[in-house]
């Protein structure tokens, strides 16, 4: 029997004209607010009702495309972002989450994008990829915003993307893009490279791949620390050792890998077959499927938000491991049971399901969905409790 959810419309914005970038809203610790980052303004908004808290516009200037990102620190004091300028300038800013106060800003001029910053389990240390024909992967003290160094990398290659520190955080892995001759945008080849946090001197560079990498792909760390997964427009996925940089294992599952993800205890790998919109769970060791899910519509754009980034796409596991819940481009909504496979409840909304928040399963069992430039608030549950604000 299907189960649906009921809803109802809750706060309503009219000035937001912004699509936040990423589809990443961070909500504080206590869940009780929720921040974004829009083309001319980053938000504050109360996590339960949709009421705006604070907005503030940025300083000097206006974001490029759909550049901007945001990440909040552990102890939920400070709300950054990573811009970039429609001169293509890229700008670091810390403000206060309590009422948007800027504390310090950091500008590269240098004709580089940036992505979603990386920070550190104590929050002193940031990391973020600036990529362009300039810039490289840099680190940040979030205290004051000095840059402590900056790790390029001549052209025609680029760092590219959202890094992801190792769990022992000795070391910073980034996507590598090199473009072919006489191209400033076409990808010929790409590696993976691990930085030292402490120096941003090069560890190691995997380059045995058998094709580029999906569109999508930010480095997965393995619960355990000890393996990196990668996985290719080549329909392959590889095992990396995060120590040495050498390839552990490789799968070929016979369909293209969009995104992937772990169980919480590490023993269940999760990932979105893009060409056919089916959600896979496989055994970790033996490499054998466990169950499969098909969402019914191609989900290329799936998010694996259990590994900890926020992209592009939707898809996401609850707190307690036992629940994932996966959106698909035609606007379906899915609560799956994480052992079984089995559908728990699904909801149809307006427009393609293109993001959950990382944090969408806490104190009140909220899970926020990002479709069709509205966020809409559920529960873990069938039952849904808010809709919508308009960006």
């Amino acid at each position: 029997m299907r189960r649906v959810g009921h809803k109802r419309d809750f706060c309503v914005v009219e000035d937001f004209a912004e699509t936040p970038a990423y589809r990443h809203f961070p909500l504080s610790p206590d869940e009780s607010s929720m921040y974004f980052a829009g083309r001319e303004a980053l938000y504050a908004l109360n996590a339960h009702s949709g009421e705006q808290i604070w907005r503030k516009s940025y300083v000097d200037h206006q974001m490029y495309s759909s550049t901007p990102a945001i990440l909040l620190s552990s102890d939920g004091k400070r709300v950054y972002s990573s811009t970039s300028t429609n001169e293509l300038n890229a700008i670091i800013e810390a403000h206060d989450s309590e009422d948007g106060a800027l504390l310090w800003k950091a500008t590269l001029d240098a004709k580089v994008m940036c992505f979603l910053p990386m920070l550190d389990k104590a929050g002193d240390n940031m990391y973020v990829s600036a990529s362009g024909l300039e810039g490289g992967m840099l680190k940040f003290d979030t205290k004051e915003g000095d840059l402590l160094w900056n790790s390029t990398i001549p052209f025609p290659g680029r760092y590219w993307g959202i890094p992801a520190l190792s769990k022992d955080e000795r070391a910073i892995f980034v996507r590598v893009q090199y473009r072919r001759k006489n191209s400033k945008i076409k990808i010929g080849r790409e590696e993976i490279h691990a930085l030292d946090t402490k120096t941003g001197e090069l560890l190691w560079v995997y380059s045995d791949l058998d094709s580029v990498l999906t569109p999508s792909y930010v480095p997965v760390v393995h619960p355990d620390g000890k393996e990196l997964l990668a996985w290719t427009q080549g329909e392959i996925l590889y095992g990396i050792d995060t120590e040495t940089g050498k390839k552990l294992w490789e799968y070929t599952p016979g369909y293209r890998i969009h995104a992937v993800g772990f169980s919480l205890d590490g023993e269940t790998i999760y990932f979105g077959d893009s060409n056919g919109g089916i959600l896979h769970a496989m055994n970790y060791r033996t490499h054998k499927e466990k169950w499969s899910f098909r969402t019914t519509m191609n989900a290329w754009s799936w998010l694996m938000s259990l590994s900890g980034h926020s992209d592009a796409g939707a898809l996401a596991v609850s707190s307690d491991g036992k629940t994932i819940f996966v959106g698909n481009s035609r606007g379906n909504q899915f609560a799956v049971d994480a052992e079984t496979g089995q559908s728990i409840w699904e909801k149809d909304l307006e427009g393609a399901v293109k993001g959950l928040l990382p944090a969408h399963s806490g104190k009140d069992g909220l899970l926020y969905v990002y479709h069709q430039n509205t966020i809409t608030a559920v529960t873990e549950e069938q039952t849904f409790l808010a809709e919508h604000v308009e960006l």
